[in-house]
């Protein structure tokens, strides 16, 4: 009875029940503590896999552009990491620094 509430829950959310199967096989191998590091520059995060530490960075900065179906697919077809929202596409981390000097603007920060 509980999957029915969870299922329901998801549901009423707009978002589709997570199914095992279906999650990344690399989520499943981390265990062991997480660190985070959100600093004013960069996002660092630390994890154990097994006897090694993973360690990603990202820029923590954005970058707008206009949402047009054209830059949609060209941020998809490029894995760039963004959202959505009120027009705009929001380019964050990395590729943020790459849009900006390609539009030989700044990027900019979260207060």
């Amino acid at each position: 009875m509980s999957d029915k509430i969870d299922d329901a829950k998801a549901a009423a959310a707009n978002q589709k029940p997570i199914n095992p199967a279906e999650r990344p096989k690399e989520v499943e191998h981390f265990g062991g503590p997480i660190g985070l590091d959100i600093g004013t520059t960069n996002i660092v995060s630390a994890r154990a896999r097994g006897s090694n530490i993973q360690i990603t960075k990202q820029l923590n900065a954005f970058f707008t552009v206009p949402a047009t179906k054209i830059t949609g697919m060209t941020l998809i077809k490029n894995d760039v990491l963004y959202f959505s929202q009120n027009g705009s596409y929001y380019i964050i981390g990395n590729a943020a620094d790459t849009f900006a000097n390609t539009f030989n603007t700044d990027t900019r920060r979260p207060v």
